[in-house]
């Protein structure tokens, strides 16, 4: 379920409607609260929910609303700490409101990774 509300909300930031897929990425969330029994389902939701907080951050910087985009890619690094896509849009986000250090850490780290 959490997949397909992440899938609709993807739509809905195609389209440019930043406002209704961040409600939809975050009625996803709230879904995906529970534990899983297994590993497996609790890596899968922990992978889905990585990529909607990553969709969460773009439609924040679509939005020039940088601090929550930072937020939103920080909680994305919290579960995926490699995440060159989350260090990238947590940089761009830092830039935004002008933490040059924040964002150079982030590029640099993310640079490391894939060199």
């Amino acid at each position: 379920e959490g997949e397909a509300m992440r899938m609709h909300g993807n739509e809905m930031d195609r389209n440019k409607n930043y406002t209704g897929a961040v409600d939809v990425y975050q009625g996803a969330l709230m879904r995906l609260r529970y534990c899983p029994p297994t590993v497996d389902e609790r890596r899968e939701r922990d992978r889905i929910r990585s990529l909607i907080y990553l969709n969460l951050a773009a439609c924040y910087l679509a939005e020039q609303e940088y601090r929550n985009a930072e937020k939103n890619a920080t909680k994305a690094l919290q579960i995926n700490p490699q995440s060159i896509k989350g260090l990238y849009r947590r940089a761009k986000a830092r830039l935004g409101f002008d933490d040059i250090k924040g964002a150079t850490e982030d590029l640099e780290k993310a640079l490391a990774l894939n060199p």
